[in-house]
């Protein structure tokens, strides 16, 4: 007894029942998937975001460092050398307060 002897409700009412099982799989596979970009979106704002503003905040200060050297050498003034002097070591501070250090990318390095 083939599809082709079914009555026309047996037939739709089949039709019917695949194409719920199909909806309830597709639906499933895409609950799944939101698991998994809730967990990658949790990653990069816990994680990634964070570590990137870090490094920004420490490029700076290593940029502010340098400017205050080349001031500070090209300067004939002991005011102005004293004054960029002092912003090298509050910058080196600011630095070390920001965060662990290099330790810190190491660490949460996708590498290690």
């Amino acid at each position: 007894m083939g599809i082709g002897n079914w009555k026309i409700g047996k037939r739709l009412a089949a039709g019917l029942g695949v194409s719920m099982v199909f909806m309830i799989g597709i639906s499933a596979i895409g609950v799944g998937n939101l698991g998994k970009l809730n967990a990658g979106t949790n990653d990069l704002a816990t994680d990634k975001v964070p570590t990137v503003i870090l490094a920004y905040e420490v490029i700076g200060g290593l940029n502010d460092v340098a400017w205050a050297m080349r001031n500070a050498m090209l300067s004939k003034d002991p005011a102005v050398i004293k004054k960029e002097l002092e912003r090298i070591e509050q910058r080196k501070n600011d630095n070390k307060k920001s965060g662990t250090g290099a330790g810190f990318f190491i660490a949460s390095s996708p590498f290690s």
